[in-house]
């Protein structure tokens, strides 16, 4: 995990405008853009960069509002509390499927996860979309808890109709929470997820536990940030 190009280890980090690549390339081995490992962390308007591992999410609670995320696998992971608020996650060209999310939850006591919230899951260049349709999923667990959560989010053709993926083919050893509310666009196949994840469709009193003031509480601490949204 220290492959990151800018590492975060204290909290109230505040990154705004921040243009973050890890110049590794498409290799096959894990290239970090950004590791923060701090409490209380917001980043707005941020574009990361990398293939594999972009976005390294240790721990802590973090809010992240009008950034941009490229990679290719698993690019954004880790062990924290994390919403994304208007975010663009776009999936990089690759010859292996392409996974956004892993979540790193071990336990189903961990508050912890990856909320997504009126984002956009999109491939890259306009001319790659084709070759990319159906070759992104929206998440797999990489901790036996793993949760991720899309609300009102836009899924590009580019999104996989099962959306979730399995962890290297092991369905049975995980017990993940993946849950949507309202996405919508042609990658938005509710109905056609896959079966072994149990894919939950929430209802719209349970979509308030993943707000941001309620998940993260950044109720508590936005002001301090001085981001605007």
């Amino acid at each position: 995990m220290d492959t990151a190009t800018l590492g975060i280890y204290g909290s109230d980090f505040v990154g705004m405008g921040l243009g973050v690549e890890n110049t590794a390339g498409p290799d096959g081995k894990q290239a970090v853009a950004v590791r923060s490992d701090g409490d209380k962390t917001a980043f707005y308007h941020c574009r990361f960069s990398g293939y594999q591992d972009t976005l390294f999410a240790q721990e802590g609670r973090h809010y992240y509002s009008h950034c941009q995320i490229e990679g290719t696998t698993d690019f954004v992971f880790g062990h924290a509390a994390a919403v994304f608020y208007r975010c663009i996650l776009v999936a990089r060209p690759s010859p292996e499927p392409v996974y956004v999310a892993a979540s790193g939850r071990a336990s189903s006591a961990e508050a912890t996860g990856f909320v997504f919230i009126r984002s956009d899951v999109k491939g890259s260049e306009p001319g790659t979309q084709a070759n990319q349709q159906g070759r992104v999923y929206l998440a797999r667990p990489w901790g036996m808890y793993a949760r991720t959560v899309f609300i009102g989010s836009r899924m590009s053709g580019v999104v996989n109709a099962e959306g979730w993926a399995a962890w290297h083919g092991r369905p049975s050893s995980r017990s993940p929470f993946f849950a949507e509310y309202g996405s919508h666009g042609p990658g938005a196949a509710e109905g056609m997820r896959a079966a072994w994840a149990q894919p939950k469709v929430l209802r719209k009193d349970e979509v308030r536990k993943f707000w941001p003031g309620r998940f993260i509480r950044l109720h508590t601490w936005k002001n301090q940030t001085r981001i605007p949204c």
